[in-house]
């Protein structure tokens, strides 16, 4: 049994519970603003300009987009829509020469395009709207977190992901208990939240507490969805750090997995998932990355504009390389 999970325990303290930060205040579905702007084309190309240069993938990453779900019952809902949001959206992108694991932590609210999809999980079409709306697509299955994939491949020159993961939020408290609470220094003043997380002190969330932490942005003074992110990264790497000590021990290997097996969704098999455990164990995990862009405040919805600049240059500097022509 040891042999068999402790890889997964990797991958649960380090992909899984990135997605578990599945938190937030909810966005609606608004089916009557729903533009069609064309058709799906499967097509796939390994090169991308940028710049008016030609660039593709490196060849020594791999590429693990991380989906935490959140519900909000849809109004209108018909067999092609579902009621899970991708809230919260990580990639963790592993560089296998120089041992590292990078998270990039994508807001929910990037204006992207996604696909629309239609009878049978068919592709219709595509739109321009949150990118947290591309698993409403779908019935919710694995089709549901492909379209999330490839809005996020899109949005990023048409990056290849190797593995993508889905948690629900529900496995939150299970996981924020299940390694004995997680501490944190609490920068904001949730007085009007809950009295325990004392702004200005250390803290040791309960699972409660730790889905109020992360989640929590109605009542803050600064109840910006950038600001919510930035909690999550601080309570992410603290709950890395305390899974890693914790990861030779056999009982609680098994407790997790059997907590919140219910609540994965991936495409990657066991084996996948075991030699990514014995990857991830090696590498160091880096302090995760934003995008920048603009809020603002669109029709019904926050809508976030990541500056394409921005894009190009962190796609140029971690994912992709540059290819150079014969005679160049």
């Amino acid at each position: 049994m040891k042999t068999r999970y402790k890889p997964i325990l990797v991958i649960l303290v380090i992909i899984l519970l990135f997605v578990s930060l599945a938190m937030g205040v909810r966005i609606f579905e608004n089916s009557n603003n729903e533009e069609v702007i064309e058709e799906y084309d499967d097509s796939y190309n390994p090169y991308t300009i940028i710049n008016n240069k030609k660039y593709k993938m490196k060849d020594n990453i791999e590429v693990i987009l991380c989906v935490g779900l959140d519900t909000y019952e849809l109004e209108n809902k018909d067999d092609y829509t579902n009621d899970n949001f991708a809230d919260f959206v990580t990639l963790l992108v592993l560089d296998n020469e120089k041992k590292t694991t990078l998270p990039i932590q994508i807001n929910r609210d990037t204006m992207c395009e996604i696909d629309v999809l239609g009878i049978g999980g068919k592709i219709a079409g595509k739109t321009i709207r949150q990118l947290a709306f591309a698993h409403t697509y779908g019935s919710g299955d694995l089709s549901s977190l492909v379209n999330v994939k490839d809005a996020v491949a899109t949005l990023l020159h048409d990056i290849k992901v190797d593995y993508y993961l889905s948690l629900t939020m529900d496995a939150v408290p299970t996981i924020n208990d299940d390694v004995g609470g997680v501490e944190v220094y609490v920068e904001d003043d949730f007085s009007n939240i809950d009295n325990g997380l004392k702004m200005g002190e250390y803290v040791t969330l309960s699972g409660k507490q730790a889905l109020t932490y992360v989640r929590s942005r109605s009542g803050l003074e600064d109840s910006s969805n950038l600001n919510r992110m930035k909690r999550q990264r601080v309570y992410l790497r603290s709950l890395y750090d305390k899974c890693k000590v914790k990861q030779n021990d056999e009982k609680f290997v098994y407790d997790i997995l059997s907590d919140i097996n219910d609540n994965l969704l991936s495409n990657t098999t066991l084996a996948d998932l075991s030699d990514l455990g014995n990857t991830l164990i090696e590498y160091d995990l880096l302090d995760s990355i934003t995008l920048d862009g603009e809020s603002k405040v669109g029709e019904r919805f926050n809508e976030y504009y990541i500056d394409q600049k921005t894009i190009d240059d962190m796609c140029i500097r971690y994912l992709f390389k540059e290819v150079i022509e014969e005679g160049e």
